[in-house]
């Protein structure tokens, strides 16, 4: 298996990653951050599965990516606190055995991403995303 890593610009390092600020439940779906993501950054995924195509001729792969997350807590003296917490959200895997299939995949993937992320703001928990961390292109070769 192969993994590519790639860390997330913070919004005051570039430009193109100015969408990447603490939002709050409903909020994230007037602007969703993963299809931002993704446009900002599929220039790069192209490449790496072009690499990752002409390395292995047929590939399965998936996108993930590190997102963290706040959420005040009160305690039972009345105080609040803050929680913070890392998750990993994931596509499914699937093969890509063109280049054609790239673009299609990195559209799923983003579909499902963004279903994920979304699922986390608005099930009641309360949370706020601070900002995605990092992507992750995880490849296997098909045999």
């Amino acid at each position: 298996m192969s993994k590519w890593v790639g860390k997330i610009p913070r919004s005051d390092e570039n430009p193109a990653y100015a969408f990447n600020i603490p939002i709050f439940g409903h909020k994230y779906k007037e602007n969703p951050y993963i299809p931002q993501l993704i446009s900002a950054s599929r220039q790069k995924i192209k490449e790496v599965y072009q690499t990752e195509l002409h390395r292995k001729e047929q590939i399965k792969t998936a996108i993930a990516v590190k997102c963290s997350y706040s959420c005040s807590r009160r305690k039972i003296d009345g105080s609040t606190y803050t929680d913070y917490m890392y998750l990993y959200h994931r596509s499914g895997m699937r093969p890509i055995l063109s280049e054609g299939d790239i673009d299609e995949h990195i559209t799923r993937s983003v579909g499902e991403l963004d279903a994920q992320v979304e699922e986390v703001l608005l099930r009641g928990s309360g949370y706020t995303l601070l900002g995605i961390l990092t992507i992750y292109i995880e490849t296997i070769k098909v045999l």
